[in-house]
């Protein structure tokens, strides 16, 4: 059995911990789910600094948006107009609000600064607006000058950037040549990249430690082989079952024609694999090869498009009139059968056509020899 919880006791360790985060000296991380009151515990412990200090303008409150901001500012501004109004208290933490906010009041009648009057004087701004504000009040320090303002659609810097790097790099660069030959020669597009990564730099500027490049680059494969084996687990979740074993008992077919044939037997190899392993390989990276396979075995060169009918090519001989000739003639019309099934799976061909186009799981360190062509 489990035993009741200590529902008093939680409740006054909760509101102790509410009160050592009101406590000026000291620094707190506050966690805690949504809705618990963590937006009111800000604006409390914002009340109870106002109560200490000479001008409002020393405590500074940080937010991300400029709305969460606006809220802030507004619900101090209301516990205040709420503290004169006298209005009604209906829980115990717009209790312990009211006399904070008395308090605040108490310094702003004693300093003059009149902040029901004027609220702009709250410095509830996002961090962007505090870093420019810091900018501006140091222009040489910074080497920015004064005129500053923040940019929020800043993805036409972000080109502009990458575009210079680009046109300032020799041909001699292997990092740009690599990402050049990763992105086929398309110099726009990997402009667009690196903008797009710009964007998203916090996410990633900090793996970029000159001292472990080697441990840098193994977790990038990391990362990749997860996003591949990702992609294969939802191609594999396409297959109907019903349609698996059948595939399998084709490729072993298939296989056993296409191994007689120097320039097919990898091909072969790898449909043979499929087979043994049920009609599709597992969703792994090691596999990565055997999707590829079956998935130019299956789909027409460069198109997410099933094939229409088995042949030769993909190792169902034609029927021709000798011997054997019934039988091919069943097995290519049983497997045109399975193709035209497979098409009819919606979203398949798709995603067998982009397992052809992952990438590597792991980068070759070789140099290639393409320059740019910038359009």
């Amino acid at each position: 059995m489990h035993e009741a919880p200590d529902v008093a006791g939680l409740l006054a360790e909760d509101a102790a911990a509410r009160e050592r985060a009101l406590e000026p000296e000291r620094s707190c991380l506050v966690q805690a789910p949504a809705g618990s009151g963590k937006t009111e515990l800000l604006i409390q412990r914002f009340l109870a600094l106002l109560a200490r200090v000479e001008r409002p303008e020393e405590i500074v409150a940080m937010t991300f948006t400029r709305k969460a901001a606006g809220e802030m500012r507004e619900r101090i501004v209301a516990a205040l107009h709420a503290a004169l109004a006298g209005t009604a208290i209906d829980s115990p933490h717009v209790e312990r609000t009211r006399d904070l906010a008395l308090a605040a009041l108490e310094a702003d009648r004693r300093h003059g600064w009149h902040l029901v009057a004027h609220p702009a004087r709250l410095a509830v701004v996002t961090i962007d607006a505090f870093a420019a504000g810091l900018a501006r009040q140091a222009p040489l320090a910074t080497g920015m000058g004064g005129a500053l303002r923040f940019e929020e659609g800043a993805a036409p810097w972000y080109l502009a950037a990458a575009r210079a790097a680009l046109e300032a790099a020799t041909a001699a660069d292997t990092g740009w040549r690599r990402l050049l030959a990763h992105a086929d020669n398309d110099a726009a597009g990997a402009i667009a990249l690196i903008a797009e990564m710009m964007a998203r730099r916090e996410q990633w500027i900090g793996e970029l430690r000159p001292a472990d490049r080697a441990g840098f680059r193994a977790r990038l494969e990391t990362a990749l082989a997860a996003e591949i084996e990702g992609e294969l687990a939802s191609l594999a979740a396409l297959f109907p079952a019903s349609l698996v074993a059948a595939l399998a008992h084709f490729e072993r077919l298939a296989a056993a024609t296409l191994a007689a044939t120097p320039e097919t037997a990898q091909w072969a190899s790898h449909l043979a694999a499929c087979a043994a392993a049920g009609g599709i390989p597992p969703p792994a990276v090691s596999t990565q090869e055997r999707w590829c396979a079956l998935a130019d075995w299956l789909l027409v060169s460069n198109a997410a498009r099933f094939r229409s009918q088995a042949n030769a090519r993909v190792g169902f001989p034609a029927v021709g009139t000798g011997f054997g000739a019934a039988l091919r003639a069943e097995r290519n019309q049983a497997m045109g059968t399975l193709l035209r099934d497979l098409a009819a799976v919606d979203g398949l061909a798709d995603a067998l056509h982009a397992a052809r186009r992952l990438p590597p799981p792991r980068r070759g360190r070789e140099t290639p020899t393409l320059s740019p062509r910038l359009h």
